[in-house]
């Protein structure tokens, strides 16, 4: 009977988990018994507000009794009511419906926050910000986040791949509409690879001047910007850092100096 009521609980906990954007990211990151932690942890506070609750519908149980009852109290010749603890001590398939009350109070409370949450989902900025709860705790989240909010100033992400493959370009804000913590999807501006001894970025494809000669924006047709997305699966990542493309360029001027120079 507690191995049912355990899962429950559970089930409970996973249902708003899986719907909360923060709580699900946690539980991605959980390995071995920290991921049943992470559920069984919100399932239980469901459980606690489930009893609160059920408290409180046998209160008011008592006080229909009680209201019912006055006329007893007060010299009426009749048989008082008990239905309240006459009810509370019948049994369903061998449990109380005091404890069925209180399970089916449970899963009222962990739907009704998850119908709360899915509906704050479908706004953006929502989603948004659920993100930057994230990057509180990590520091991937954090410099995309960064990125996203420095988009207008030029700030995009350098992503280096194990394959030494290497990418520029902007975040695409359709990762937070579908609520991805997999992988990356980036607008690229510049692609190329690193130097198998220098490790030094090596620009292939400006992906920027294409798009001007083409005069592909985020608006044009039949093509825009939009249809030269890449999707890089984080475990494909080596590492990952914002990019500017003044500072970039300054960084080659200095270079082609140096060389000269020498």
């Amino acid at each position: 009977m507690w191995a049912l009521i355990i899962v429950f609980v559970l089930i409970c906990g996973y249902i708003y988990v899986d719907t909360h954007i923060p709580s699900r990211y946690k539980l991605n990151k959980a390995v071995g018994w920290n991921a049943y932690f992470c559920v069984g942890a919100k399932g239980g506070y469901f459980l606690i507000l489930g009893i609160v609750l059920t408290v409180v519908i046998v209160f008011y149980l008592y006080v229909i009794q009680f209201i019912f009852n006055v006329p007893h109290y007060l010299g009426a010749n009749y048989s008082p009511f008990t239905f309240s603890g006459d009810f509370l001590k019948e049994r369903l398939f061998g449990i109380s419906y005091l404890s069925l009350i209180c399970l089916g109070c449970t899963a009222f409370v962990s739907i009704s926050q998850t119908y709360t949450v899915r509906n704050e989902n479908n706004a953006l900025q929502t989603r948004i910000n659920a993100f930057r709860e994230i990057a509180k705790d990590s520091a991937i989240e954090k410099i995309l986040l960064d990125s996203l909010d420095k988009m207008e100033d030029g700030l995009m992400l350098l992503i280096s791949l194990k394959s030494r493959k290497v990418y520029v370009g902007m975040l695409d804000i359709a990762r937070f509409d579908g609520l991805d913590t997999n992988t990356l999807v980036i607008i690229p501006v510049m692609s190329g690879y690193r130097d198998k001894d220098t490790m030094t970025f090596i620009v292939e494809h400006n992906y920027t001047e294409h798009y001007d000669k083409e005069g592909i924006t985020l608006t044009s047709e039949p093509l825009s910007v939009f249809h030269f997305r890449h999707v890089l699966p984080f475990d494909q990542i080596e590492s990952l850092s914002l990019f500017n493309t003044n500072t970039y360029q300054k960084f080659q001027e200095s270079i082609k100096e140096k060389e000269k120079t020498d």
